[in-house]
C-alpha cells in the first residue's frame, strides 16, 4: 500500500493539485493507498511500501513556513527507508531538500508538452518509446540542474522537455529510491503507467 500525502492546500485547491486525478489513476491500476493531509499518529503505525507527494498550489519560492510542510517532513522521516515519488510540487520539494535551486518563473505554465525519458531507468524502461506525447504540466517554480550540480549532489536526470526553447530536466532520480517528475502522470490515462511502474519497480 502507498501513502499519498495530499498537498491540496487550501482545501478548495484540489483542481490545482490534481489530487482527484491521482486517486483515479491509482484506482485504475488497483494500487492500494492511504491518503493524508496532516500528521496522524495512526498512520505512523501503518505499513506502507512507498510514498507519493502530490502536487500543490503551494510554491517553494513563495512564503512557506515550517508549519506549512511539517507534515511532509514528518512522514519522510518516519518512513525514511521507503521509496518516494514526488509530483510537481512534490518534485520541487524533494529537489529543495536535496540542495537544488528552485527558481520562480514569474508566471504559471499550465500546458501539455512532450517528454523524453531515460529508457534504462526503472520508472520508464517498460515504455516502448523514449518519448511520451502530451504530458500535463502546471508549474511556476522550476528546478535548476546542470551536470556539475547533479554530480555534486549525486542526482540523475531521467526526463526532459523543451521549455523556453531549451532542453530542461523534468524528472530526477535523487538517489536512495527518491524520484520526482515536474509533469503530472496522473492527468492523462496514457501516462498512468508511470505511477504503476513506481509501485511495481520501486516499491514491491
Amino acid at each position: 500500500m502507498l501513502l499519498v500525502i495530499n498537498n491540496s492546500k487550501p482545501a478548495n485547491s484540489a483542481h490545482l493539485s490534481y489530487i482527484t486525478h491521482l486517486r483515479k489513476a491509482l484506482r485504475f491500476h488497483k494500487i492500494p493507498f492511504q491518503e493524508t493531509t496532516k500528521i496522524d499518529p495512526k498512520i505512523d503505525q501503518m505499513k506502507f511500501s512507498g510514498i507519493i507527494l502530490s502536487g500543490s498550489p503551494m510554491k517553494i519560492t513563495g512564503p512557506l513556513f515550517l508549519s506549512d510542510y511539517a507534515y511532509i517532513m514528518h512522514y519522510l522521516m518516519v518512513f525514511s527507508d521507503l521509496p518516494v515519488f514526488g509530483i510537481c510540487f512534490g518534485y520541487q520539494f524533494l529537489a529543495y531538500i536535496h540542495g537544488l535551486e528552485v527558481e520562480n518563473q514569474g508566471k504559471y505554465h499550465c500546458e501539455s508538452s512532450d517528454v523524453y525519458l531515460s529508457e534504462t531507468h526503472p520508472l520508464f524502461q517498460a515504455f516502448s518509446k523514449s518519448k511520451l506525447h502530451s504530458l500535463q504540466f502546471c508549474f511556476s517554480d522550476l528546478v535548476i540542474t546542470t551536470p556539475a550540480i547533479c554530480k555534486k549532489y549525486h542526482i540523475q536526470e531521467i526526463g526532459w522537455f523543451h521549455h523556453n526553447n531549451r532542453k530542461t530536466a523534468c524528472a530526477l532520480d535523487f538517489g536512495n529510491r527518491k524520484y520526482g517528475t515536474l509533469f503530472h502522470p496522473e492527468y492523462f490515462d496514457h501516462s498512468y503507467s508511470v505511477l504503476l511502474h513506481f509501485y511495481r519497480s520501486c516499491c514491491i
